[in-house]
């Protein structure tokens, strides 16, 4: 395999090219007998796989993942870390990374501290990307120093947080799973099973018990407001897949599961 790579030595030297090996840790060693500590690695994909893999271009047509800022975070520690100028390690980066949205993305960076912004200035302008927490934490680094250190920190963090989304998406997985289910033996039960057998009651011509006229009643009330009921659901649905992915939505989740947990340690 061929790996793209981006190093640097005690003195300050960059050093981008390309390396054949078996993979990351190869790569480090032949650049470690040379002197130099790789910053960023990525695998060179065969040349027809590259055209022909939809999912990786369209991937990065469409959104910027929090993993790419996880990345970006930790590489530009790195190179800023060897005593990289700000503006060198951003060139560096952009040449690195194949996803077009980052690319641009770090173009407008380039051009914003070319005309004197700060980065944290710059970065603000970018408020999907990159939160108010992270902007203010680079902030202070810019005023205090040590602003390597403080993006490796928060590269840390944005881990942490990622590796906790997807143990809730995990833990929630589950039960979706289960509800759905029980959702279709819902739906099946009330618009082919049970309108039969409350036409076969209707027929009997006698007083029927409280619980079957009850019955009786919610299948007409289903049956008569399936579309007003199928908004509803489609609303719930929308609303379980669009509330975790933002920030205040997640926020809630955590309070709602921390909740949870107390009122179970309570009880």
């Amino acid at each position: 395999m061929k790996f793209q790579f981006v190093a640097y030595n005690q003195e300050g030297e960059v050093r981008r090219g390309v390396l054949e090996a078996l993979d990351v840790g190869h790569v480090e060693e032949a650049l470690a007998e040379d002197g130099f500590r790789l910053a960023v690695a990525r695998q060179r994909r065969n040349s027809l796989w590259h055209v022909l893999s939809l999912n990786r271009h369209l991937s990065g047509f469409f959104s910027i993942k929090s993993q790419d800022i996880i990345n970006f975070t930790r590489c530009l520690s790195t190179l800023l870390g060897s005593g990289t100028a700000i503006i060198s390690a951003l060139d560096l980066l952009k040449d690195q990374d194949s996803n077009p949205l980052i690319r641009k993305l770090i173009e407008q960076m380039q051009h914003d501290l070319a005309a004197g912004r700060s980065l944290a200035w710059v970065l603000s302008r970018h408020p999907k990307q990159f939160s108010t927490i992270y902007v203010r934490v680079v902030a202070t680094a810019e005023e205090t120093g040590g602003l390597a250190e403080a993006l490796e920190d928060l590269a840390v963090h944005m881990e942490r947080e990622a590796a906790i989304r997807r143990r809730l998406g995990q833990t929630l997985m589950y039960p979706a799973f289960v509800g759905l289910v029980g959702l279709v033996v819902v739906v099946v039960l009330f618009t082919v099973t049970l309108p039969q057998l409350t036409t076969l009651f209707s027929g009997f011509g006698v007083d029927l018990p409280l619980p079957t006229r009850i019955l009786i009643g919610t299948v007409g009330f289903v049956g008569s407001n399936k579309l007003l009921l199928l908004a509803g659901l489609m609303t719930l649905a929308l609303a379980a897949v669009l509330v975790p992915k933002s920030r205040a939505g997640r926020m809630a989740l955590h309070r709602a599961l921390g909740g949870a947990k107390l009122a179970a340690v309570i009880g």
